[in-house]
């Protein structure tokens, strides 16, 4: 078949000769042009072999030829008189993959293409370490080497990164399965030197495969630095940043993967501009015996060339050592790739991995590999991101970086789990079991300003959603039972939009018992229920594709009785629904706050924990003020009562903040691209009650600023009594331990 490349522009020469006779002046003699081209450049054949039909473009005779004699390819037909098809014939190819070229000529032009053929394998060169410490009178110095390419056909060479360096890499070479290095000794007794040993090889389709090895050589000492552990770098450590100037060096494992999209933060510099590099220039070291952490930050990309579990050594002279608090935690920036020593393959079973569940987690942890043990994902819908994509790379946009998604563990504790928006593996399509399980990752403590703005007077503190958070490194590391009735909570009631309504506004819970409706008081303190309207919101499984027409996956809503709720609907762009009544994931009410008695409406959740026991207690909802043209509030409040009438005595649970939905032309730092989870433990006193009454309402009538304002601050505004002040609900849920 024809290689997929732009089709190649015919080459067309052309001569004119104009002459003219004495006896004919009134007529010219014009030469035909000669063309000759074929309609590509590239021509690819499977490994089970097959015939490439290269069309050829001519108005002259030619032929066609070989230009290499190989037997396993054949020319079926070698000349031609105009246009025509040459039929080149390959034979089964139980090797790599390989090429032949072909040259079509006439009389005075000639053209070359190439017929590649796909291999029965991949051909490979790697090395178990990127990066060898040589020492003085200690011999050869050898690295394991992964290949199946024939050793003869391997180039080798070498690179000094020192100015005006001695040739001390005497020879290099190839035996067995290891690169085996000869040097000279080092006769400083205070500098080390370095140098890169780089192997390369062509293969069929004349493409390099490359493997490089970073050498070190101590000096005369035999030293290439004082050995640092992990406990004495903290001690050393300050709140201001310290350029380190000696030679310290330090080992532990590599525990983030580089390629995965989820190794560390993508800076967001401004409401339009996500640097995407950051997940790859971010690794995470943990000392060997898996007590303590570091993160490095590599200054370029191609610098980190750290591999996810392996055994690192590194030097850390020139980075800039940084100790912070709450909580305490150690960053290594300016990395850069001379500072690593060694990076060698190590089995991912020998690194230390801590077991803890969220209550049991330290300051120690921070930057480690955990385990969470006897956690699950509360919100039942929705992928890791369920944010609009419009305002993701999918759809040309980078105003999204990352997303936190809620977990929470037996002990009734919860944290926030991040997944960048880079990471491929965040919104395929599958669905994260609802049960428990464990879920494994490197625990950090990152920001996330869109979730809470008001948390500091610096501007740049805002967005603490909490000490710690984890980022698994890939989906397998997220392990929870299929089937919510295979983990450690039971619900009372919960509720994920289905046409559910009742003739009074009211909203049957989807599991359990229990009624939802937005509510208000009148002026003789009596409570009046009214009617919600359906808004879209974000929890379509992916995978996201601009180009999509259909729904594979659904939206994660498995009812009780096993139905997919709403699988067969098509989303609209952006991977949501539309907000109709048919198909609808969210709840919305515009009013929230009564002009005439100033006092704010509410959600109100209506419930029975009678004969209920349990030591663990929840609420989990998730939340955004969905208006883009109006003021919504902000700061919101959770009470409980037994009664809801005149006499109801509330009493405050919680204080949260509902973010603000994203704009487009107007995109400020505290907007949110999703709904934000929230998981709120509730007091054992509500427990063997007939009636419980739950509210969320407006603390206060703070709004931000609505859309189209460019000077617009969190909190600025007075909201709430606006038919505009759209705020949405499209999960809540009363959970308790079994």
């Amino acid at each position: 078949m024809m290689f997929p490349k732009m089709m190649k522009k015919l080459m067309i020469f052309a001569s004119l000769l104009v002459s003219f006779s004495a006896c004919d002046q009134d007529r010219a003699r014009l030469q035909v042009p000669e063309e000759l081209g074929a309609d590509a450049d590239e021509y690819l054949v499977p490994a089970v072999g097959g015939q490439a039909s290269i069309s050829v473009y001519t108005n002259m005779p030619g032929g066609a030829r070989l230009l290499q004699d190989v037997p396993w390819a054949r020319l079926l037909n070698g000349s031609f008189s105009a246009d025509a098809v040459l039929t080149v014939d390959l034979a089964a190819n139980t090797g790599p993959r390989r090429r032949v070229s072909l040259l079509i000529e006439t009389a005075a032009r000639q053209d070359t293409v190439y017929v590649k053929q796909e291999g029965a394998y991949e051909e490979y060169l790697t090395l178990g370490s990127t990066g060898v410490v040589a020492y003085n009178a200690a011999g050869d110095t050898k690295v394991p080497l992964q290949t199946n390419v024939e050793k003869s056909k391997i180039s080798l060479s070498k690179v000094y990164l020192d100015k005006d360096a001695d040739d001390w890499i005497q020879a290099i070479g190839i035996e067995g399965a290891q690169l085996v290095l000869s040097t000279s000794d080092n006769p400083s007794e205070t500098d080390v030197r370095k140098a890169v040993v780089v192997l390369s090889y062509r293969d069929g389709w004349d493409e390099s495969l490359e493997a490089s090895l970073r050498v070190t050589q101590a000096n005369a000492n035999n030293v290439v630095g004082t050995r640092l552990t992990f406990a004495q770098m903290q001690e050393m450590a300050t709140a201001e940043p310290t350029m380190i100037t000696d030679d310290y060096t330090l080992e532990g494992y590599v525990i983030s993967d580089r390629d995965g999209g989820n190794a560390g933060e993508n800076p967001q510099s401004t409401s339009t501009t996500v640097d995407y590099s950051g997940t790859v220039r971010t690794a995470y070291l943990e000392s060997t015996d898996g007590s303590l952490g570091v993160m490095l930050e590599f200054g370029k990309e191609e610098d980190n060339i750290l591999r996810y579990n392996s055994r690192a050594q590194l030097n850390l002279k020139d980075a800039s050592l940084v100790r912070y608090s709450h909580p305490d935690r150690l960053v290594l920036r300016g990395m850069t790739a001379s500072n690593i020593l060694t990076d060698e393959d190590v089995d991912a079973s020998l690194i230390p991995v801590k077991r803890k569940r969220i209550s049991q987690l330290t300051d120690a942890d921070v930057y480690t590999r955990v385990t969470l043990i006897d956690c699950e994902f509360p919100i039942r819908k929705g992928s890791l991101t369920p944010v609009n994509e419009g305002y993701a790379p999918y759809y040309n946009s980078n105003r999204i970086s990352k997303f936190p998604t809620l977990l929470r563990d037996v002990t009734g504790s919860s944290l926030y789990l991040y997944t960048n928006i880079g990471a491929e593996w965040r919104r395929t399509g599958v669905r994260i079991g609802y049960g428990s399980g464990s879920v494994t990752g490197v625990l950090v403590h990152e920001k996330y300003r869109s979730f809470i703005d008001a948390d500091a007077e610096d501007e740049d503190d805002c967005g603490n959603i909490g000490d710690y958070q984890i980022r698994p490194q890939a989906l397998t590391d997220i392990v929870f039972a299929d089937n919510f009735h295979d983990g450690f909570s039971e619900m009372i009631c919960e509720w994920r939009y289905v046409p559910t309504g009742n003739a009074d506004g009211s909203w049957d819970a989807t599991y359990g018992s229990g009624t939802m409706d937005h509510s208000y008081h009148g002026t003789t303190n009596s409570v009046y229920h009214t009617h919600v309207w359906p808004v879209y919101d974000f929890s379509y499984l992916g995978p996201i594709n601009p180009d999509s027409e259909s729904n594979e996956h659904g939206f994660g809503i498995i009812l009780e009785d096993g139905t997919d709720y709403a699988a067969d609907y098509t989303p609209i762009d952006r991977g949501r629904m539309a907000a109709n009544n048919t198909y609808a994931l969210a709840w919305m009410r515009e009013y929230w706050w009564d002009k005439t008695l100033g006092i704010p409406q509410f959600w109100l959740v209506h419930f029975s924990t009678k004969g209920i026991t349990t030591n663990v207690l929840s609420m989990q909802f998730s939340v955004l003020n969905a208006s883009q043209e109006g003021l919504s509030p902000n700061q919101w409040v959770a009470q409980w009562s037994t009664s809801a009438g005149s006499a109801a005595i509330w009493t405050d649970i919680a204080e949260y903040s509902v973010p603000d939905v994203v704009l487009w032309n107007v995109t400020q730092p505290w907007q949110c691209a999703g709904f934000k989870p929230i998981d709120v433990r509730l007091p054992l006193e509500m427990l063997d009650k007939d009636d419980v009454y739950i509210r969320l309402m407006p603390r206060n009538r703070k709004g931000s600023t609505p859309q189209g304002y460019l000077d617009t601050e969190y909190d600025n505004g007075t909201a709430g009594s606006s038919s505009k002040a759209n705020s949405a609900m499209n999960y809540f849920a009363i959970r308790y331990n079994k």
